[in-house]
């Protein structure tokens, strides 16, 4: 898992010098009632990281020992790149979608949910899918009394903005990578894609293609997606 490999990582830095250095922080979950004042404090939060611990979930529903397993997984991952508190009362088996080799899983946090894909055999994250986490987001910065019970009203709304090129979507790469175990990693740019906005010419979608060191000292690749309209993250997948 990514996160395993950034840890191991930073214990080989100086050999490699692909590795900066770090601090972790960790605390329990906590569920708290959910109204629109807490709901915009969880979309700004950023001041530490809300590493899951494991006897502290309650899961309401039956859930199985791999579900348990595979939704820390998830937990924890969106824990450690978007600082937020995945919410396992409101987890159930409808939650995850069986692939084959590998579920779909919403994970639900206490006013939305993200969605992973995760691998049965080792239980990787390898997409985190946070594009609708952005888009309200988005929507709380630019709408003033903006709440979930009004998100059908803007589902164009993005597209009221210009969309930034290339070189500004990287820009909100660095700025959002700065804030997740990435920033201890030395992030070596490969290549760059693009989506087409529905029937236009307009880039939509940058997707930005990285090497980073993994656990076996090798070069593993990232990709992180970002929409050029809402300019934010919108995607992180390996």
């Amino acid at each position: 898992m990514l996160k395993k490999t950034i840890l191991l990582l930073l214990s080989i830095s100086i050999l490699l010098f692909f590795i900066g250095c770090g601090k972790e922080q960790s605390s329990n979950l906590t569920y708290v009632a959910v109204d629109d004042n807490y709901i915009s404090k969880q979309l700004i939060k950023n001041d530490e990281s809300c590493e899951m611990v494991q006897k502290s979930l309650v899961f309401e529903d039956e859930i199985d020992e791999q579900e348990k397993q595979i939704f820390i997984a998830g937990a924890n991952m969106i824990a450690d790149f978007f600082h937020m508190e995945s919410n396992s009362r409101k987890f159930t088996d409808n939650d995850i979608f069986d692939m084959g080799d590998y579920a779909i899983v919403n994970i639900p946090t206490d006013y939305i949910f993200i969605t992973a894909r995760i691998s049965y055999e080792d239980l990787e994250v390898f997409l985190l899918d946070c594009e609708l986490y952005a888009f309200t987001q988005y929507l709380y910065e630019k709408i003033d009394n903006y709440s979930p019970e009004k998100i059908n009203e803007y589902g164009l709304y993005k597209y009221k903005q210009d969309p930034i090129n290339e070189l500004y979507a990287k820009r909100v790469i660095e700025e959002f990578v700065k804030e997740t175990p990435l920033s201890n990693t030395k992030l070596i740019l490969e290549n760059v894609t693009f989506e087409y906005k529905y029937d236009t010419r307009e880039k939509e979608y940058y997707t930005f293609e990285y090497f980073y060191v993994n656990e076996q000292t090798k070069f593993e690749r990232i990709f992180i997606k970002v929409d050029a309209y809402m300019r934010k993250v919108v995607q992180i997948s390996k």
